[in-house]
């Protein structure tokens, strides 16, 4: 097993559940010092969320499938049911099951009185030659099914939606695509000591750093939601937290403003749209275009560059 293959299976043992706790503590240790393994590990859940609304999506078709085509039922079920089979229908199928069964035991009775060993002295050898007494036995090989086996072994997907989503999420985590949320300059205090002394901002920064965005949210809350820089924070916290809608809401504010954040704000809008596939990809191309007709020369030549990288990264609908 090569390095690969052991990163996505800790990650995926992780995400189980199955780790022990020294395990589980150790992993957790190692996402903090590697970016690789931060995105790894984001991407298997992404991979897992579409499959998971893949799922979901087959079975609403199914389930709206199923009421279009269900039969309507009689209006009253116990009186059809009463007509049609009353207790001398009951009685007639307890009757003739009962001969069957008495007639098969009979015949079989009967059939092995004429067997050699039996205690029928009066049994004869066939003669092989005399054939107008042979009957056509059936051959036992013949019509026999073979037995139905199942297999539990994963599959590689070929959906086309499955696939175009897995698409999206590497597009997104690419050098071209989203662009994260730099981290501190400079802390007051180390991540090691007592969290009750670092500050709610600091908190923040570093449950973004480490991908906690639900922690991450909590402690912007206890912040000024009109400084830029919470904002840009609220923003990318509800990002990683797959709130794509939300924030859209908060780059937009962030992009408003001059400042350090105004561009990476407007192109993480392009990417909050791109993100929400299949529903958001008109806003999408409209935040494109906005883009390609402005005056940032940095945010057009990167909006040139991520349409190429899409329309050669994309599978065929």
């Amino acid at each position: 097993m090569d390095k690969d293959e052991q990163i996505q299976v800790q990650i995926e043992r992780y995400l189980d559940g199955l780790m022990t706790e020294a395990e589980n503590a150790a992993f957790e240790q190692q996402l903090q010092v590697s970016e690789t393994l931060r995105e790894a590990l984001e991407e298997e859940r992404m991979v897992r969320d579409a499959m998971q609304r893949l799922r979901e999506q087959e079975l609403r078709a199914k389930l709206k499938q199923w009421r279009q085509n269900a039969p309507e039922p009689p209006t009253s079920p116990e009186l059809v049911t009463k007509k049609r089979f009353g207790w001398r229908f009951w009685l007639a199928l307890v009757t003739v099951g009962l001969l069957v069964f008495w007639g098969i035991k009979l015949y079989r009775v009967s059939g092995d009185k004429g067997k050699p060993g039996t205690g029928n002295q009066n049994f004869q050898q066939p003669n092989p030659s005399d054939t107008s007494n042979y009957k056509a036995v059936p051959d036992p090989t013949v019509n026999i099914k073979e037995p139905v086996r199942s297999t539990n072994a994963p599959k590689m997907t070929t959906d086309p939606l499955l696939l175009r989503l897995a698409s999206i999420q590497k597009l997104i985590d690419s050098e071209l695509g989203y662009i994260k949320n730099q981290p501190l300059a400079q802390r007051s205090n180390s991540p090691a000591e007592n969290p009750d002394s670092l500050s709610a901002e600091t908190l923040a920064a570093i449950a973004l750093e480490k991908g906690e965005f639900d922690k991450a949210l909590q402690y912007v809350a206890q912040l000024d939601a009109s400084n830029s820089e919470v904002r840009n924070m609220k923003a990318h916290a509800l990002f990683g937290a797959k709130q794509y809608a939300k924030a859209t809401e908060e780059f937009r504010a962030v992009s408003q403003k001059n400042g350090p954040f105004k561009k990476d704000a407007q192109w993480n809008i392009v990417m909050c749209y791109f993100a929400q596939y299949p529903d958001g990809q008109e806003d999408y191309r409209q935040e494109i275009e906005q883009i390609l007709k402005g005056n940032s020369k940095w945010l057009q030549k990167k909006a040139k560059d991520w349409q190429e990288r899409v329309q050669r990264s994309m599978p065929a609908r």
